[in-house]
């Protein structure tokens, strides 16, 4: 009797596991996603405005670093998921006068 017990709770959990994965990973973006909104809205040469401008389009909290010439961006939404799901870490690239250049993503696992 014991173990039909075990066996019934180890299945729910398995199953509410499942659920709780297959959920969460249609909330998270796979760096190939958000590569391509980048692409689709981001050109070469693009004004700091028109990256900001982006950047608050899309939700994603960000910060200039004024030494290396780059931004750092992320969906702060993704925090609300489990760290098992990882995030995503955009940099966006620019010159000296803040025009885009490039763009990298980074999925981390915190």
């Amino acid at each position: 009797m014991n173990i039909r017990k075990n066996f019934v709770v180890g299945s729910l959990l398995l199953l509410l596991f499942t659920v709780l994965v297959a959920y969460c990973s249609e909330k998270v973006m796979s760096e190939s996603e958000v590569e391509a909104i980048i692409k689709k809205e981001l050109k070469v040469g693009d004004s700091k405005e028109r990256i900001e401008s982006f950047l608050e389009q899309v939700g994603w909290s960000y910060a200039y670093d004024a030494d290396l010439y780059r931004y750092q961006a992320r969906n702060l939404e993704e925090d609300k998921l489990p760290d098992l799901m990882g995030r995503n870490l955009v940099y966006l690239y620019t010159d000296k006068e803040h025009k885009f250049l490039n763009f990298e993503v980074l999925k981390i696992y915190p």
